[in-house]
């Protein structure tokens, strides 16, 4: 991927090969199983994402590795980028990573395509979908209304993103 067309705002999505990456995958019937942000921290860009420590910093070559295929996507919408950045950076070591969502919630939608208790989410717990989509909302509460309710197929899907070429 050629980094230097990334912005901040920017949405990259992942196809990994690990057996939970495949297990993801094959549970959404998607090829993307992970997600992360683009921010620009103190003039440098870089991804955050959920990880099992929770919400941290990333290179792009480290963030990267392990995934097979990799692709940007741009929001369609206006949006204030300094904001959403400085939303952003405070989420990083703050937010732990949500594994009832990944285990118990997000294959129950995927079974029954309705959403376990709280589909707004609590914003105190993440996974890696609901990261760009949580900091759009929390800049623009009329955007994402539903954040708690995203996977990474579902941001490859939304119309309100456009491919990065």
């Amino acid at each position: 991927m050629d980094t230097s067309k990334l912005l901040p705002g920017d949405t990259i999505l992942y196809s990994g090969s690990s057996f939970l990456a495949k297990s993801i995958q094959f549970f959404e019937s998607s090829p993307w199983n992970h997600a992360s942000f683009v921010v620009n921290n103190n003039g440098t860009l870089q991804v955050i994402e959920a990880l099992g420590h929770g919400v941290q910093f990333n290179t792009f070559e480290d963030s990267f590795k392990g995934n097979k295929n990799i692709c940007a996507i741009r929001p369609n919408f206006a949006f204030d980028s300094d904001k959403c950045n400085e939303f952003a950076l405070s989420l990083v070591g703050k937010e732990p990573y949500d594994f009832v969502d990944l285990i118990l919630k997000q294959p129950f939608y995927t079974v029954t395509g309705h959403w376990l208790w709280n589909p707004e989410g609590d914003g105190h717990r993440l996974i890696c979908a609901e990261v760009p989509v949580y900091v759009f909302h929390s800049c623009n509460e009329m955007l994402f209304t539903n954040w708690g309710e995203y996977n990474p197929k579902m941001l490859a899907n939304s119309m309100q993103f456009t491919q990065v070429q």
